[in-house]
């Protein structure tokens, strides 16, 4: 009896240094629904950049493209090419990136240039609410400020 009370109690010890699974599994889906995000964001530049436009659309979240509809069934596409894709935009590079808590959607900021000027972007990817996938919400960028 006293050894059933004894491998009782090692147990009891043994959980309480042990660290929960579920902890990191949450961190480790987290790191992963991160990378993925950030595959979406690396695509879309790489597509945009490179003016493959129609690829780019498809990159682009539902409800950003119906806020570009708004002003015209092309003004997406038109945005894309005369905003980013004509412009030489090239070497993204993260500076920083972040996963929201229920993990649906990630922010990332850093840098790009052109042959003459540095620009600072910042890019949210969200996870779409009906089919799940990782899809560009909101991409600002502008021209760095000249060091003093």
């Amino acid at each position: 009896m006293i050894r059933l009370y004894a491998l009782a109690a090692g147990l009891l010890l043994l959980t309480w240094f042990i660290p929960p699974a579920d902890g990191a599994d949450a961190n480790e889906k987290k790191a992963a629904e991160l990378k993925w995000a950030k595959g979406v964001a690396t695509d879309f530049f790489d597509v945009a950049f490179t003016g493959k436009l129609e690829q780019a659309e498809s990159l682009i979240d539902s409800s950003l493209q119906m806020a570009f509809a708004k002003d015209g069934e092309t003004r997406l596409r038109e945005w894309l090419n005369n905003s980013i894709a004509i412009r030489g935009f090239v070497d993204p590079v993260f500076q920083s990136e972040e996963i929201a808590p229920d993990q649906d959607e990630a922010f990332f900021k850093g840098t790009f240039k052109t042959k003459e000027k540095g620009f600072q972007f910042s890019l949210r990817v969200v996870k779409d609410k009906a089919n799940g996938k990782w899809r560009i919400g909101y991409f600002q960028f502008r021209e760095q400020e000249e060091k003093k």
